[in-house]
């Protein structure tokens, strides 16, 4: 066994329970800190031991994941919370496949997208077994000897532990202060044998996995060996300087993509009377459509709500009907662009043409559907919800723009900007502590009189405590019970709050709650009472 192998079985060990003890068993929160801190000690220790160095993608990397991470420290938003861990995990193999030079194709290429969901699939599994081989090999090396010596020492625990028993009683009952130490230390640090079972499952699985990932990051044979393949580190290393590698990996990505090359390749293409008859009939649908639906449509911008519907009915119409569209109009733009033969001329214009067409469609449907959205916030205000699918509509906007550009400017490298743009936008999503904006925006409208309850306050976290205290202060009715909006009332709200920051480990401590739990003591000064079993209520869109 290998120095760098035995310190990967130590390493990835202690990750395993530091993982299982901070977020698994933990919470999502100062938890959450801690691992990813022990996650990259392993991953700096790896490194340096394989003499593999961070690369100028893996150092970019590096912002986003400290942003994301400081998240769970932050903020409390529950829903976000469970996207982060995604996210991040999604980052972090990311940078570690940087690191360690795994992917042969050029970053944010349509082939590399394949190539890291590849290895982020077989990575934790490949070399599952790896620890197993490694120490039965160690073991078979005239190692037997350590574990003689360890044999022995397990020998003396067992035959020391009823003699300390003796020994501890006996002082117990000659000194008060010692029997106190004893009788706290069996009061309050017990075993709960259950939970140990389940946490030594876990740590033996993440153990294995953890290995199995960073050797398969670390060695070559967790890989197919392809004909002619050159390591990406050993490129880092050569004598060509890293821009210099990345402007001919773009030179020849853009050389790839021009017109020419592209005709003469091989692959599937359909001819152009095929594909201008079913992009033309499919135009013509969309305009019909378009035609017949255009006072409903465009009454959101009017701000007019059509007759026979609500507005949250208006507002989820729109989001359900403009979803799918935008999945198969994308899909169809991909289709007439990479599919069809490259013609020139003005077969080529009419192609691109068709694609402006449906752009321009779904473009209009996802500006609709904010419309609505807005005229729905508009009259009755702010929800978790209903800034999460404003979010998502906008993000689709952009990348439906994106894509049109993709079409007329073919050097433009869309999976890297889009990468980059939903990062971005994801991350204004957290740092926009939106629980926070949602629960003052529905206390200002309770203060205006606009509406009479705080109904848009549902699932929002403790940073929603803030605008709450303020409105009790000011208006102290509305801690009374209203039995008819019973789960409208502050009292209740109040009272699930409460009860979520009950959870008081240090691995889900996060700055959120610290603060809530301090406008709940003043909340509670003003005459608020928590209500028995309040529980969460599973609302999913209000």
């Amino acid at each position: 066994m290998e120095r760098a192998e035995k310190w990967m079985l130590g390493g990835t060990l202690v990750l395993a329970i530091i993982v299982m003890e901070t977020i698994l068993f933990g919470g999502l929160g100062l938890g959450v800190v801690a691992g990813v801190i022990a996650y990259f000690v392993c991953l700096g220790l790896f490194s340096k031991l394989y003499n593999r160095a961070m690369s100028k993608l893996a150092k970019w990397l590096m912002i986003p994941i400290v942003l994301s991470t400081l998240c769970f420290v932050i903020f409390g938003n529950t829903v976000l919370r469970g996207f982060n861990i995604i996210f991040l995990a999604i980052l972090i193999l990311l940078h570690a496949l940087e690191v360690f030079g795994k992917c042969e194709q050029a970053a944010f290429l349509p082939a590399w997208v394949g190539e890291v969901l590849s290895l982020g699939i077989t990575l934790p599994f490949a070399s599952i077994n790896k620890p197993v081989v490694l120490v039965k090999d160690e073991l078979g090396t005239g190692q037997k000897r350590n574990m003689k010596v360890i044999g022995k020492v397990l020998l003396g625990v067992v035959i020391a532990t009823p003699i300390l028993l003796v020994v501890v009683g006996l002082l117990a009952s000659a000194d008060a202060a010692f029997e106190g130490i004893i009788n706290f230390a069996f009061q309050n640090l017990t075993f709960n044998f259950d939970k140990l079972g389940a946490k030594s499952f876990f740590v033996v699985v993440l153990f294995f996995m953890f290995f199995s990932y960073f050797y398969g990051l670390s060695h070559k044979e967790v890989r197919e060996v392809r004909e002619n393949y050159i390591d990406p580190q050993r490129a880092r290393d050569s004598l060509l300087m890293e821009d210099e590698s990345e402007r001919i990996l773009n030179e020849e990505h853009d050389l790839i993509n021009q017109e020419d090359s592209v005709v003469n390749q091989p692959g599937i293409y359909l001819d152009f009377v095929v594909v201008s008859t079913i992009g033309t009939l499919l135009c013509l649908v969309y305009l019909i459509f378009c035609c017949s639906q255009l006072a409903y449509f465009v009454s959101a911008f009017k701000g007019v709500l059509p007759a026979d519907f609500s507005s949250s009915e208006y507002a989820r119409r729109g989001f359900f009907e403009t979803l799918p569209i935008v999945g198969f109009n994308l899909l169809t733009i991909m289709f007439l662009s990479y599919v069809t033969k490259r013609e020139k001329g003005k077969k080529n214009t009419y192609i691109k043409v068709m694609i402006s067409f449906i752009t321009g469609f779904t473009a209009f449907m996802v500006t609709c559907a904010l419309s609505k959205m807005f005229l729905y916030m508009e009259r009755y205000g702010l929800s978790l919800w209903r800034v999460y699918v404003a979010w998502f509509l906008v993000l689709s906007l952009m990348v439906v723009i994106l894509v049109f550009a993709k079409v007329f400017w073919q050097k433009l490298r869309l999976i890297k900007i889009v990468f980059i743009v939903f990062t971005v936008m994801y991350l204004g999503l957290n740092y926009s502590n939106v629980d926070y904006l949602v629960a003052r925006q529905n206390v200002n409208l309770y203060k205006q009189g606009k509406t009479s309850d705080l109904s848009g306050c549902y699932n929002l976290s403790s940073s929603a405590l803030g605008p709450i205290k303020e409105l009790v202060a000011s208006h102290p009715e509305v801690l009374e019970y209203q039995e008819d909006m019973y789960y409208d009332t502050a009292t209740y709200i109040l009272s699930r709050l409460e009860y979520n920051l009950q959870n008081e480990k240090w691995q889900a401590f996060n700055l959120a709650d610290y603060r809530g739990r301090a406008y709940l003591e003043k909340i509670k000064e003003a005459g608020y009472e928590s209500i028995e079993g309040a529980v969460r209520p599973l609302v999913f869109l209000r």
